[in-house]
């Protein structure tokens, strides 16, 4: 499976030194993952078993984006150690993110009450940890000694051909024009996977493990055919009173009992004390099947017990009679099999007993030992909710915004419901391995979003342009996440050629998980990201705002800092240089602006071609408001008069957008508008004057 993930990487990325880089880090994880499970003292079972594919995974989905922003940098001329500055630069927000993300998911596994849940989330949180603090640093080492020193692919212009420019076309033709049949065909989809849903059941069966033709199972099934069967489990009867169970009615009830059980065919064999008092007074009447039988006389019972000692009865009956119990044998190996019988002999034996005063109860070890399987099962399926509930508090931190956290999990949860779908259609069980399959599906598809979103985030500040945004996001990110996904895949239906049915049911939904999860992060999440505008929590932090625009500026009247620097992220701001017209006189505009930091001078220029400054402005001033309402002709220039000039631009798209994202700040940005432009309608109406005054004008 590795040499098969290894040979698709180098086809998918044309380079041998980038494709080992995901093996080499993945392989150094799980060694020190193994080392940290024998330092504490974590075995090897079903669920830490599955780690070490696990940090293959995630680590391939990583190391690709990485590699992948590595080109980038050696296509643009900046060799080896320039390209690997410009990687970090890139992918760093979205590396540490996808990496704590998962890491606290799969810590949250820890803290569960089944040992070996606990025990495989902390086998997976050290590893995912590992894998993280191994990527951050063998990867720019190894890149700064074997990188390649040219790019694999072509110029920027054409840098995608043939397949992934197909793919890209397709999917910006389908986010531009028709991103809700996105929507309706993933709705459709998730709709249908829940038929299959429906259909899941819970089941643990050990020799189910091995295929039908395996040895183990024709010696199981000879073994099955010739002997009662290998497991059992007990009926127990209680009454309040001593000795009932010498009383001929109650001994029938444990026969009618056991005729129960053998009609239901579910079961080999049973044994109570009805067996032994049947078969003396069989012996005693002369023989004959009719004779083996309770009689209905109580001094008989007692006579009979007489030939039984208390080692004989004590498997059957308590000292004082109060408490009975039936063995009962069976080759049921799967818990679920076995939890419906169990289920219907609780229904049905208190019909039995109505009227008796007896109360039944069932006790095994291996009946235990399914329900705790079950719960396992279960309990992972909670984990994985937890999982997510992380990552949804993650995403609404990291952009300051509950939107973003809900859009962020709907990409993630599409290949989690194409999984369970599919595992009801085929049949397969939910068992502990199969559970897992859903964390690695999440796992790869939040860290394929999280880049993707930031790139996106990344992008839209560049173009102010979700279209274009999604353009340039999907030529970075198209290559690097349909190439680990095709490798992956591939690697697992590799896998799936095992002669263990749990790895043959491991590899098939994971083949499927990677291509579901390809899709959710190719279609999916573009066109969610078409539909909003995202600012992350280090765009806050690290945005500076001078004290004057916070006091002076009108735009920002009654609004928090915070509120301040959502409205500027939510716009277009761009840096002018010295002497640089950020609006020209005589041209038509539809925008405002708004002075963040610099200085600017209003000028007009005569019909004669002579320049008049006619004031200048300060930081947090706006100028061109009346634009906003309506399309004008601009009456003057506006120059650059400092070093440089921050200055924020508005439309009514980044008005629209920021109404829809944050409703609370538009509705004051939008009160703020009004009084601006009822004090500039208000002086023009005075002066009744074409003439604008000097602060106003352009």
């Amino acid at each position: 499976a590795v040499f098969v993930l290894l040979v698709l990487l180098i086809i998918g990325l044309k380079s041998f030194n980038g494709a080992a880089l995901p093996v080499i880090t993945g392989t150094i994880s799980v060694i020190w993952t193994i080392g940290f499970m024998t330092t504490i003292d974590v075995p090897f079972q079903i669920l830490t078993a599955i780690v070490p594919s696990l940090l293959l995974i995630m680590g391939a989905t990583e190391d690709m984006h990485i590699i992948s922003e590595y080109f980038e940098g050696i296509e643009e001329g900046k060799g080896r150690l320039g390209a690997i500055e410009y990687m970090g630069n890139k992918v760093g927000t979205a590396v540490f993110l996808t990496s704590m993300t998962t890491l606290l998911g799969f810590l949250s596994i820890s803290v569960n009450n089944m040992v070996m849940l606990k025990e495989f989330g902390m086998a997976a949180a050290f590893g995912l940890f590992a894998n993280f603090v191994i990527t951050v640093t063998v990867c720019p080492a190894y890149l700064s000694k074997f990188g390649e020193k040219k790019s694999p692919f072509s110029s920027e212009e054409n840098e995608l051909k043939g397949f992934y420019q197909i793919v890209h076309g397709f999917v910006l033709d389908l986010v531009k024009r028709r991103p809700n049949l996105i929507f309706i065909s993933a709705g459709v989809i998730c709709l249908a996977s829940v038929f299959g849903i429906m259909r899941i059941k819970v089941d643990n069966d050990l020799m189910g493990y091995f295929k039908p033709d395996s040895e183990i199972r024709i010696k199981s099934n000879i073994v099955q055919d010739n002997l009662a069967g290998s497991s059992n489990f007990y009926i127990v009867l209680e009454s309040d009173l001593k000795n009932k169970f010498r009383e001929p009615i109650y001994i029938k009830k444990l026969d009618e009992i056991q005729r129960y059980l053998k009609r239901t065919g579910h079961f080999d064999s049973s044994l109570s004390l009805a067996n032994q008092i049947s078969l003396i007074n069989r012996e005693f009447a002369g023989g004959g099947d009719k004779n083996f039988k309770i009689p209905d006389r109580k001094d008989l019972i007692s006579q009979y017990l007489l030939f039984l000692t208390r080692d004989d009865l004590e498997q059957y009956v308590t000292a004082d009679y109060k408490s009975a119990n039936i063995t009962v044998n069976h080759n049921l190996s799967s818990s679920f099999d076995l939890t419906n019988a169990v289920n219907e002999i609780k229904e049905e034996i208190p019909k039995i007993l109505k009227g008796t005063g007896l109360s039944v109860k069932l006790i095994s070890e291996g009946i235990l030992l399914n329900r705790a399987a079950d719960s396992m099962a279960k309990g992972q399926v909670e984990s994985i909710l937890m999982l997510l509930g992380i990552i949804f508090i993650m995403m609404c931190v990291l952009f300051t915004n509950v939107k973003a956290g809900a859009l962020s999990l709907i990409p993630n949860i599409f290949p989690v419901f194409c999984l369970f779908g599919f595992m009801g259609l085929l049949d397969i069980p939910l068992n502990t391995g199969t559970a897992l399959i859903a964390a690695i599906a999440i796992g790869i598809a939040v860290d394929d979003t999280v880049h993707f979103m930031v790139r996106y985030n990344s992008e839209f500040k560049k173009y102010n342009d979700r279209i274009k945004a999604i353009d340039h996001t999907l030529k970075s990110e198209i290559r690097p996440v349909f190439t680990t996904s095709i490798a992956l895949a591939a690697g697992f239906l590799i896998v799936s050629t095992s002669n263990f049915v749990p790895i043959i049911h491991f590899g098939i939904l994971a083949s499927i998980v990677m291509i579901c999860a390809l899709i959710a992060d190719i279609l999916i999440t573009p066109a969610l990201l078409s539909k909003t505008q995202l600012v992350t929590i280090w765009d806050t932090l690290n945005l500076k705002i001078g004290e004057k625009v916070l006091e002076n500026s009108p735009l920002f009247s009654n609004m928090s800092k915070f509120e301040t620097k959502k409205v500027i992220l939510l716009g277009k701001s761009d840096f002018f240089d010295n002497g640089v017209k950020i609006i020209n006189q005589g041209e038509m505009d539809r925008r405002m602006y708004v002075l963040l930091e610099g200085r600017v001078k209003i000028e007009r220029v005569d019909e004669d071609g002579h320049s008049h400054s006619l004031a200048e402005l300060v930081e947090g001033e706006v100028f061109g408001e009346i634009a906003l309402v309506n399309e004008v002709e601009r009456t003057a220039n506006i120059v650059v008069t400092s070093d440089k000039a921050h200055v924020l631009e508005i439309d009514w798209n980044s008005l629209n957008a920021m109404r829809k994202i944050h409703p609370i700040i538009s509705g004051k940005l939008f009160l703020n508008i009004s009084k601006i432009l009822g004090r500039r309608l208000a002086n023009v109406s005075e002066k009744n004057t074409k003439s604008m005054s000097l602060k106003q004008v352009g």
